[in-house]
Protein backbone atom coordinates (compact mmCIF):
# COMPACT_ATOMS: atom_id res chain seq x y z
CA UNK A 1 0.00 0.00 0.00
CA UNK A 2 0.97 3.78 -0.64
CA UNK A 3 1.16 6.44 2.22
CA UNK A 4 -1.23 9.23 1.87
CA UNK A 5 -1.49 12.42 4.28
CA UNK A 6 -4.45 14.08 4.27
CA UNK A 7 -5.32 18.13 4.76
CA UNK A 8 -8.47 19.32 5.08
CA UNK A 9 -10.09 21.88 7.04
CA UNK A 10 -13.11 20.87 9.06
CA UNK A 11 -15.58 22.76 11.60
CA UNK A 12 -15.80 20.36 14.64
CA UNK A 13 -17.42 20.10 17.99
CA UNK A 14 -17.40 17.59 21.07
CA UNK A 15 -20.77 15.32 20.85
CA UNK A 16 -21.62 12.09 22.39
CA UNK A 17 -23.19 9.32 19.99
CA UNK A 18 -25.62 6.54 21.48
CA UNK A 19 -25.83 3.35 19.58
CA UNK A 20 -28.40 0.94 19.76
CA UNK A 21 -28.28 -2.74 18.32
CA UNK A 22 -30.85 -5.39 18.81
CA UNK A 23 -29.23 -6.59 21.84
CA UNK A 24 -27.45 -3.92 23.70
CA UNK A 25 -27.25 -0.30 23.85
CA UNK A 26 -24.03 2.05 24.16
CA UNK A 27 -24.53 5.30 25.32
CA UNK A 28 -21.95 8.56 25.63
CA UNK A 29 -19.17 7.36 23.50
CA UNK A 30 -17.17 10.67 23.28
CA UNK A 31 -16.35 12.54 20.04
CA UNK A 32 -16.67 15.09 17.95
CA UNK A 33 -19.68 16.03 15.33
CA UNK A 34 -17.72 17.06 12.18
CA UNK A 35 -18.97 19.42 9.56
CA UNK A 36 -16.83 19.25 6.00
CA UNK A 37 -16.37 22.37 3.70
CA UNK A 38 -19.34 20.91 1.36
CA UNK A 39 -21.73 20.64 4.08
CA UNK A 40 -21.47 16.65 4.72
CA UNK A 41 -21.51 15.73 8.46
CA UNK A 42 -20.10 12.68 10.34
CA UNK A 43 -19.05 11.49 13.63
CA UNK A 44 -15.47 10.85 14.89
CA UNK A 45 -14.81 9.06 17.93
CA UNK A 46 -12.21 11.62 20.07
CA UNK A 47 -8.90 9.58 20.24
CA UNK A 48 -9.12 9.28 16.62
CA UNK A 49 -10.28 12.88 15.64
CA UNK A 50 -7.66 14.50 18.10
CA UNK A 51 -4.85 12.70 15.99
CA UNK A 52 -6.15 13.65 12.76
CA UNK A 53 -6.13 17.00 13.88
CA UNK A 54 -5.47 20.25 15.49
CA UNK A 55 -7.51 23.32 16.58
CA UNK A 56 -6.65 26.02 14.30
CA UNK A 57 -7.01 29.64 16.47
CA UNK A 58 -9.48 31.39 15.42
CA UNK A 59 -8.27 35.05 13.54
CA UNK A 60 -8.33 35.82 9.97
CA UNK A 61 -4.15 34.81 9.77
CA UNK A 62 -3.67 32.14 6.91
CA UNK A 63 -1.89 28.75 8.40
CA UNK A 64 1.12 27.77 6.65
CA UNK A 65 2.73 24.49 7.20
CA UNK A 66 6.72 23.77 7.48
CA UNK A 67 9.18 20.71 7.78
CA UNK A 68 10.91 21.22 11.37
CA UNK A 69 13.74 23.03 10.76
CA UNK A 70 13.11 25.08 8.25
CA UNK A 71 12.04 27.81 10.69
CA UNK A 72 15.73 27.91 12.15
CA UNK A 73 16.69 29.93 8.73
CA UNK A 74 13.30 32.32 8.73
CA UNK A 75 12.48 34.82 11.08
CA UNK A 76 9.92 33.63 12.90
CA UNK A 77 8.54 36.41 14.71
CA UNK A 78 7.92 38.19 11.26
CA UNK A 79 6.36 35.16 9.92
CA UNK A 80 3.91 34.87 13.20
CA UNK A 81 2.48 38.39 12.45
CA UNK A 82 1.21 36.62 9.53
CA UNK A 83 0.53 33.87 9.42
CA UNK A 84 -0.08 30.44 11.87
CA UNK A 85 2.82 28.14 11.27
CA UNK A 86 1.86 24.59 11.77
CA UNK A 87 5.80 22.20 12.41
CA UNK A 88 5.82 18.89 11.10
CA UNK A 89 8.90 16.59 10.67
CA UNK A 90 7.78 15.29 7.42
CA UNK A 91 7.03 11.98 8.50
CA UNK A 92 2.95 11.33 8.14
CA UNK A 93 2.78 9.77 11.18
CA UNK A 94 4.13 11.91 13.35
CA UNK A 95 2.29 14.92 15.59
CA UNK A 96 2.55 18.16 14.20
CA UNK A 97 2.61 21.58 16.30
CA UNK A 98 1.10 24.43 16.23
CA UNK A 99 4.19 27.03 16.66
CA UNK A 100 3.27 30.36 19.08
CA UNK A 101 5.87 32.01 19.95
CA UNK A 102 9.44 32.73 18.87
Amino acid sequence: MKTYIGTKVVQAEPAEKHTCTDQDCEEGISGYKVVYKDGYESWSPKDTFEEAYRLIPSSTKPLILVKKGTLDYLNKSTLLKHFHIVETNGDPYSDVRLVENV
